[in-house]
This record gives structure tokens, C-alpha cells and sequence, in this order.
């Protein structure tokens, strides 16, 4: 590889990229831009944000610019770990940067998805560019031990408020408060072994924190499980944000924090119809089964009448001391 050559954190290569700062300086650069991401990826870029500063810069974003994308995990992932490219972490590949960065099939699923089928000089011109995993992997291959950068601890400490040590229940309802504050802690306090993952667990526990709160809220307690209808929640924010309007089916955040929280035993089954939908919690037997889901229901229930219902802000952010302490699962008011 040439002295010239720039990778972005990922393995693009920023100086064939028709965003690059280099390659987007005029408004017809921009145009220009715009035209390919269309013809070759299926992106909308309008051409004024055509324009990226490239992710190893320092600062990426100083100019106002969109691109790159302030919300890759690759990127914040690098960065944590002081390394130029993914090549130089110890665990390179990991699951998400394979799952992220495309590689040698990058022409073939691009084809499939326009149905066409591009030259090789398209090829080697507006896609090649873009498989990040051939590149790193030559990288990588070249790399003396040495090179290689462990990849740092990650450390995030969870906000969990400890189970109080008195409380103003019964003794059968604080047995059963007790075992939903461990089931909640568990599924609130993920933490990841690298930080990319660890990047979009913290990005999911809104996600999380919300759906088992409109359904421990709204939800009715039907045959041992929290049921709840789209009819019932009306002009909610913080319900209608659970579910895409265009094909009626879970946001795909909120399909994330779905699979999240079945790895801890609690089970959210979706149910669209053809304009209405059904969510209904259940929690396995082992982790207190019908018994648990009556005090998640009393535990919110009590929030609200004490510190008033939250308000929904935006990206499924709700706003308000009740949902902020639901999050920390803090019981230390019972």
C-alpha cells in the first residue's frame, strides 16, 4: 500500500470515495456525489452533504458536516482502542465489524439488490472501494505481531440502585419485588467484552427500559401474561414509536431490545393485524413466571402516581423522574 493511501477506520478507502473532502470540493463534485451513492448503494444523499471530513480526522464533525456517520460503532470502537484501522485490534474481525463492513461480496449484493449488473471498470471504480473487509484483511496480514493492539477492558459501570434493605411491604410482595429487581438488573446491566458491541447495548437501553414500560403501564394482565393493543394506546408517542407506520412491524431498535430481553427470559411476542397490532409480555416460570409480572405492573404503576408520567422527548427518550428511575430499577422509595 502507497504512502497515499487512506483507510477509514473501517477499511474504506477514503480517496476513491466520491464524499471525500478531496473529492467533493464543488458543487458538481457534490452532484456528482449525490448520482452515485443513488446508482450504486440506493442512498439519498442530497449533494450539499456530499461532503465528508473522513473518519480519522480528530475532529470529523467541526464543519457541520453529516458524513461520516456520527453514530458508527466501528469508529467509536477504534478510537477507544487508539488504533488507526481495525486491522491492528487483536480481535480482529469481531461479529460486528463483520456484521457492519462489507467485503468481497459487496459487488454481487449490490447487483442483486438494483437488479443490474455493473462492468468492471463500475466495479473497480464505485465498489471496490468499499469492501472494507478485503482491505483490512490484506492489511492485517502484513502486520508484524507486534502491531497488534490489545483491545481494551471495556468499562462501563451499570446505574443499578441496589434493592433496598426495608421496605413498607408485605413479606410475599417483597419476596416477589426482590426477584423482579434482580430479573430487571440482569437484563438492564449487559455489558459487552469490546466496545463497539458495548456502544450499541448503551444505545438499546432506552429501547429496553421503554418497551417493558408501556407494556407494564398500558398492558392488561390477561392469562398470565401483560397484553397490550394498539387501540388502547391511542395517540401515545411512546407507543406509537414501538411500531413503523409504512409496514406495520417493530422498529428494528425495538426489535433488538425484543431479542435482548428473551435472553433473560422475557418473552415479547408481537402480533400486527392490518392496521392494529398486539404486544404481550410473559416471563418464564423459572424467572417467577405471572407472579413477577404483576409487580413489574404494581412497581410502574407506583412510579407514576408518585412522580408523575413521563413525558416522550424523542428517539425513545422519556422524559421524567419516574422513567429515570425505573431504568436504575431504584425500589428504595417501597
Amino acid at each position: 500500500m502507497d504512502k497515499e493511501t487512506i483507510f477509514s477506520k473501517c477499511g474504506f478507502h477514503c480517496n476513491r470515495c466520491p464524499a471525500y473532502k478531496d473529492n467533493s470540493r464543488t458543487e458538481a463534485d457534490r452532484k456528482r456525489g449525490s448520482v452515485l451513492w443513488e446508482k450504486y448503494f440506493g442512498l439519498h444523499f442530497k449533494p450539499e452533504i456530499v461532503r465528508c471530513e473522513g473518519c480519522q480526522a480528530s475532529t470529523p464533525w467541526q464543519s457541520g458536516n453529516l458524513l461520516p456517520d456520527r453514530r458508527c460503532p466501528i469508529r467509536a470502537c477504534a478510537v477507544y482502542n487508539s488504533v488507526a484501522t481495525c486491522a491492528y485490534c487483536a480481535l480482529f474481525p469481531c461479529e460486528e465489524y463483520l456484521k457492519r463492513t462489507p467485503g468481497a461480496d459487496l459487488r454481487r449484493q449490490r447487483e442483486s439488490a438494483a437488479k443490474v449488473r455493473f462492468s468492471d471498470t463500475e466495479y473497480l471504480n464505485y465498489l471496490e472501494p468499499f469492501e472494507g473487509q478485503t482491505h483490512l484483511q490484506k492489511l492485517h496480514a502484513s502486520l508484524h505481531p507486534k502491531d497488534i493492539v490489545p483491545a481494551k477492558q471495556v468499562s462501563i459501570g451499570a446505574q443499578i440502585i441496589p434493592f433496598p434493605e426495608k421496605t413498607s411491604l408485605t413479606t410475599d410482595k417483597e419476596k416477589r419485588m426482590r426477584i423482579l429487581h434482580s430479573l430487571l438488573t440482569t437484563a438492564f446491566s449487559q455489558q459487552a467484552d469490546y466496545y463497539a458491541r458495548q456502544v450499541l447495548i448503551e444505545r438499546r437501553k432506552s429501547y429496553l427500559w421503554g418497551i417493558l414500560w408501556v407494556l407494564g403501564l398500558y398492558g392488561d394482565f390477561k392469562d398470565g401474561r401483560l397484553v397490550l393493543e394498539s387501540t388502547v394506546c391511542g395517540e401515545k408517542k411512546e407507543c406509537s414509536r414501538l411500531v413503523r407506520k409504512r409496514d406495520n412491524t417493530l422498529y428494528d431498535s425495538v426489535q433488538d431490545a425484543v431479542e435482548s430481553l428473551k435472553k433473560n427470559g422475557i418473552q415479547i411476542e408481537f402480533k400486527p393485524s392490518k392496521k392494529d397490532w398486539t404486544l404481550t409480555l410473559s416471563v418464564e416460570k423459572d424467572n417467577g413466571g405471572p407472579e413477577i409480572l404483576k409487580v413489574l405492573k404494581l412497581y410502574i404503576s407506583s412510579l407514576v402516581e408518585k412522580y408523575g408520567e413521563p413525558v416522550y422527548v424523542n428517539s425513545y427518550n422519556l422524559k421524567g423522574k419516574a422513567f429515570k428511575l425505573f431504568g436504575k430499577v431504584d425500589m428504595s422509595y417501597l
